[in-house]
Parts: structure tokens; C-alpha cells; sequence
């Protein structure tokens, strides 16, 4: 027998209730742990004392009173365990409602300034996947001796050296400025960007909600897709970075030299082989022959024309480069020092008003975001009553 079991028959034994056996165990137990034979020893000692005292009866109303004094000092304790339950369950639904304001708001200005980049990749990915199109197959063996006798297969490697020393580079930019006149900003891009031999491929302005009621008309903010020769690049880069402060910029350079000239070996081998393909056609006289080698012109015609328009639309980017100008009109520019013209006095009352103005401004903004979460508010508030009634009704 453990000590644990002992625990369990020691009132038992006390109270003559165990058979022979069970007795006989939890003797030897006894004799064998101290820890355990001091226990019996108390507790049969206040057993032996409460024989010995005299019984007294207790109150008439004694079960009624201990009732209600049960209750008054438990009334404390789950009052207080219903608060921090609640409080947690409130402050848990104020976090979520912050953190997904915060989220979404910083997630929009990410994907603003990232999907300009993401046109250009997306129609990459469709002219690969139109040149990748299924074509008829055409019998080999009825025109077997035209590939080797003219020679089609040429090795790419057969590059000049001086091609691939001229580098088809594709230059794009993004950059965000903050400017305090967008009209004249906007207007001064568009003169320079002309002088250079550029233009404007696309641009859009918006007003945006501006908290100072003393402008006439509300800020303005806009986007400009700017094309500019490739060798003006830098030159338009610095520019365009004197007109504001920038908030955010971005140079990538991708190179397609050899992309492209392994698409325009491809071209010349393309034309080759349609011109060999041309000949035999003047040459069959089967109608069987006739269909087939005009389905492979088709092929390879098709072939070409996707491949010629590739080249077509790299020699665009390349010679023009792109810069994609994002401008964010403001109140007030601190880039620089300006002359000190006002008094001490002037400019305490300045920034007074501006203080004032601060806090009218952050009351507004407070009324307008509880109004804008009134809704979620009650729910929490029903949500907090249903939680208050069941953990009553359950105690």
C-alpha cells in the first residue's frame, strides 16, 4: 500500500469499516512510514477529543444565515471576475478595429504605388503566351531536304561580338514628390519633358480632402507616365527631384540583350525558311502537298509577326525610358530656411491659432471616427449584455 491509498482508508479505519485483509495492509503500512503514522496519530486524536466534547445543538436559523452570508461574500468575487472578463473582451474587439484600419489604409498606398509596375510584366506574359500557340504538323519526310540544304539551323552562337556589345537596357523610375503648386509642377514637367524629345503616354489628378477650410480650393494630387530618350534618362531623374521633396523613389534597369537577339537570329531564320518554303510550294503539284506546306507558311508566318512585333516593342522601351511621377500636393514645404520677417510676438499668436486649430481638428476627427464605429460599438455593447445575462443565469 502507497501513501495515497492510505489517505483514502484511513477514516475507514478509524471507523471500523475495513475487512481483515485491508486492515492487516494498512497496519504494516503504519509501521513501515513515519509520514503516515503521524497523520493517523492526529487525526485519531481529534477524533478521540470530539467524543469527549458535549454536543450542542445548533440555532433554528442557522442554515438560513449561512446561506445568506455565503452569498454576500461571494458577490464580491464574481462582480469583479465579470468586469475583467468583459474589459478583455471589449479591449480584444477595440484592438481588431484599429489594427484592420491601420492595415487597410497602409495597404492601399502599397498597392498605388506598386501597380505601375505590374502593366508592363503583364503584357510580357501574354505576348509569351500567344508565341506559344499550337500549330499543324507538317509531314518531314514529303519535304525533308529543305532545312539541311539551305541551312536553318544556325547556331545562336553565331552572334557578332558587336551586337552584343550594344545592350538593349529597358529603363523605368518611380518617384513621389511632395510639391506646395501642383499646377505649376505639373506644367513645368510637361515643358521639360518636351525639350528633351519626350512626351506625357498618360497622367489623371484628383483633389484630395483637405482639413484646412481656408484654401480656396482643395489640394490636388496626380500621376504622370513620363517617356523620355533612354541617353536624357538621368538628366530627367534629377530634374524631376528638384521640383519637391521625395517620398519615395525607385530606379530598375532590365537587360533583354540577350533575349533579343536570340529572337531576331530567330526572325532571320523565320524568313529563310518561308522563302525555302515559298519555293517548293511553286514547285508541288500534288493538292495534298499544296495544303500542307501552306499550313506551315501559315505557321511560320505567324511566327514572325509575333516575334518582329516582340522587337518591335523593345526597341520602344529601350529608346524611350519610362518615369512614373506621383505628386502630392501640400500646405507647406520645410526644405529649406527662409528669412526670418515676422516677430516674436506674430508668431506666438501663429502658433497659437495653429494649436487651437489642432485641436478643433483632432475633436472633428474624434466625433467622425465614433460616429464611423457607432455600428461595431453596439454590437460589442449587445455582445456585453448576452455575456453579462449568461454568466448570471449560469451563477
Amino acid at each position: 500500500m502507497d501513501c495515497k491509498s492510505f489517505e483514502e482508508k484511513i477514516s475507514l479505519y478509524i471507523d471500523d469499516m475495513l475487512d481483515e485483509a485491508e486492515k492487516d495492509e494498512l497496519e504494516l503500512h503504519l509501521k513501515k512510514c513515519n509520514k503516515c503514522r503521524i497523520l493517523f496519530e492526529n487525526i485519531n486524536s481529534i477524533v478521540n477529543y470530539a467524543k469527549d466534547c458535549e454536543e450542542i445543538e445548533l440555532p433554528e436559523d442557522f442554515n438560513e444565515k449561512l446561506k445568506i452570508r455565503l452569498k454576500e461574500v461571494e458577490k464580491p468575487k464574481s462582480y469583479k471576475n465579470r468586469f475583467k472578463i468583459l474589459s478583455m473582451i471589449a479591449a480584444t474587439f477595440l484592438v481588431l478595429i484599429i489594427s484592420i484600419s491601420i492595415f487597410t489604409s497602409n495597404n492601399s498606398k502599397i498597392e498605388e504605388s506598386s501597380m505601375y509596375y505590374t502593366k508592363e510584366a503583364a503584357k510580357d506574359a501574354q505576348m509569351s503566351k500567344r508565341s506559344r500557340i499550337s500549330q499543324p504538323k507538317l509531314d518531314r519526310s514529303k519535304v525533308s531536304n529543305y532545312d539541311a540544304s539551305n541551312g536553318m539551323n544556325m547556331d545562336k552562337g553565331n552572334v557578332k561580338q558587336d551586337k552584343l556589345e550594344k545592350r538593349k537596357i529597358i529603363n523605368e523610375a518611380y518617384i513621389e514628390l511632395d510639391i506646395e503648386d501642383y499646377d505649376k509642377v505639373f506644367n513645368e514637367i510637361i515643358d521639360y519633358v518636351k525639350s528633351l524629345g519626350g512626351f506625357i503616354e498618360d497622367s489623371e489628378v484628383e483633389h484630395q480632402n483637405s482639413d484646412f477650410k481656408e484654401r480656396k480650393e482643395p489640394l490636388k494630387r496626380g500621376y504622370l507616365r513620363i517617356r523620355v530618350p533612354s541617353d536624357k534618362f538621368e538628366d530627367a531623374i534629377k530634374y524631376i527631384d528638384s521640383l519637391g521633396i521625395i517620398k519615395r523613389k525607385s530606379l530598375t534597369g532590365r537587360d533583354v540583350t540577350q533575349q533579343y537577339y536570340d529572337i531576331e537570329n530567330r526572325v532571320k531564320n523565320l524568313k529563310i525558311q518561308e522563302e525555302r518554303l515559298r519555293e517548293i510550294l511553286r514547285k508541288a503539284e500534288k493538292v495534298e502537298d499544296i495544303l500542307m506546306i501552306e499550313n506551315e507558311l501559315r505557321r511560320v508566318r505567324t511566327e514572325i509577326d509575333q516575334n518582329t512585333s516582340t522587337l518591335k516593342k523593345w526597341d520602344n522601351l529601350v529608346s524611350l525610358a519610362t518615369i512614373n511621377v506621383r505628386l502630392n500636393e501640400v500646405e507647406t514645404l520645410n526644405k529649406r530656411i527662409k528669412n526670418v520677417d515676422k516677430n516674436i510676438f506674430e508668431k506666438s499668436k501663429e502658433g497659437f491659432i495653429t494649436t487651437i486649430n489642432n485641436i478643433i481638428n483632432l475633436f472633428e476627427k474624434t466625433i467622425v471616427f465614433l460616429i464611423t464605429i457607432l455600428p461595431i460599438i453596439i454590437l460589442i455593447f449587445i455582445l456585453f449584455i448576452i455575456a453579462y445575462f449568461l454568466y448570471k443565469k449560469k451563477h
